[in-house]
């Protein structure tokens, strides 16, 4: 009877335009959420993950002056390992001598021989390092690692101009060829291998040990302050780190920078969206709450009679209150499935760009709860007030 009697005047249009704009406002808001989280797990890098950064000095001009201006000096080199941003720095030490590498396999390959530089670095800083990367003075073996993008080069390029056939990264470790090394009045030649491949850095990278033995062995000049700088970072995207590189007027030389800007513009794209299904939402239950107040005021003489009857104002609140949460669960929940269904469709997607998280975010779920708390205290305030109100007056 009372459920009869408090929403006899009501039209259903009302309850159904503010659930649906309710419905579109979470589904808005917590779509943006879970997107803004896949983004964001893209961008973040785990504490214990390291990253690392190659920097240099701007080209010099061709006064040599300039060239001596490229080198990073010891106070330069100590201010980077002091910054925050940055857990280690290593300079890239090059060789000081003439190298020259040369093949010939019969028919897979002609002869050839080409100039070569070579580039080391610390154990202690160097990434995924082959076994027994090291160098024993009376070994006849150099071990180096070959830039990947240089085989891409040759694999697409140099060998389809020359007529060449292209060689896959297994074949090119089993390829024997000589190096020799020439300086201070000194010439050997030793073998040469290629011991992996890698992504990290643009450089022929051969063991420490082996470029210090051969600059001392070799160098025709004293080894020189290094132009080139690795950095081990935890966050290269970092703008402290980003600033301070940009002050001092170093170059990096992998595009790292560009993921903070994609980053920041992300971040500022999902903010708005988030506003705008933010203030839909307020809208939507500003609605939800003018809804239950018209009612309110439409079942007036309702609410009167009942209260003559005997009816208490705080059960009459009750069952309007009960009533806003029996509408507005299934709303939450259908908003719920919803994200779901559009986060299963776009799981193919996000995983094909390393943007896959739960199906539903832990975090999403939180905001359903804080949002069904608001709208129901809301509720209930009004409720509450508006009964009083009518009960006083009675």
């Amino acid at each position: 009877m009372i459920r009869t009697l408090l929403f006899r005047e009501i039209r259903l249009v009302h309850f159904t335009a503010a659930s649906v704009g309710t419905l579109t406002g979470i589904v808005l808001l917590l779509l943006t959420l879970q997107l803004y989280l896949d983004i964001q797990k893209a961008f973040d890098i785990p504490q214990e993950q390291q990253e690392t950064l190659v920097i240099h000095k701007p080209a010099a001009t061709l006064a040599v002056s300039d060239v001596m201006n490229t080198a990073f000096s010891p106070e330069e080199q100590r201010a980077l390992k002091d910054h925050e941003a940055v857990n280690a720095a290593a300079p890239f030490r090059r060789n000081l001598f003439e190298v020259t590498a040369f093949t010939g396999l019969g028919d897979l390959l002609p002869t050839m021989s080409t100039k070569l530089f070579f580039e080391s670095l610390p154990d202690s800083v160097l990434p995924n390092t082959p076994n027994n990367w090291e160098w024993k003075e009376a070994g006849d073996t150099i071990d180096i690692l070959l830039p990947r993008q240089y085989l891409n080069l040759y694999n697409f390029g140099f060998s389809q101009g020359q007529g060449l056939p292209q060689l896959p990264p297994d074949l090119v470790t089993q390829i024997p060829f000589r190096i020799r090394l020439r300086g201070a009045g000194k010439s050997d030649s030793f073998h040469g291998r290629i011991r992996g491949f890698t992504d990290s850095f643009n450089t022929l990278l051969v063991p420490e040990s082996f470029l210090r033995w051969a600059n001392a062995t070799y160098g025709s000049q004293k080894e020189v302050e290094a132009t080139r700088l690795l950095l081990i970072t935890p966050d290269p995207t970092s703008t402290t780190l980003h600033d301070f590189l940009e002050s001092a007027g170093y170059e990096t030389e992998q595009p790292l920078f560009n993921a903070r800007r994609i980053s920041q513009i992300a971040s500022f794209l999902f903010s708005v969206m988030g506003l705008l299904a933010l203030g839909i939402i307020l809208l939507a239950l500003f609605i939800f709450v003018l809804t239950y107040q018209y009612i309110i005021d439409r079942s007036e003489n309702s609410i009167r009679t009942l209260i003559l009857l005997g009816y208490a104002p705080q059960t009459l609140s009750r069952f309007y209150v009960r009533t806003f949460t029996l509408l507005f669960l299934p709303i939450c929940g259908a908003a719920l499935i919803i994200v779901g269904m559009v986060n299963t469709v776009l799981r193919p997607y996000l995983e094909a760009f390393t943007l896959s998280t739960p199906l539903i975010h832990p975090t999403v779920y939180i905001l359903v709860i804080l949002l069904f708390c608001t709208a129901f205290l809301a509720v209930r305030f009004c409720v509450f007030r508006e009964v009083t109100r009518i009960a006083t007056h009675s």
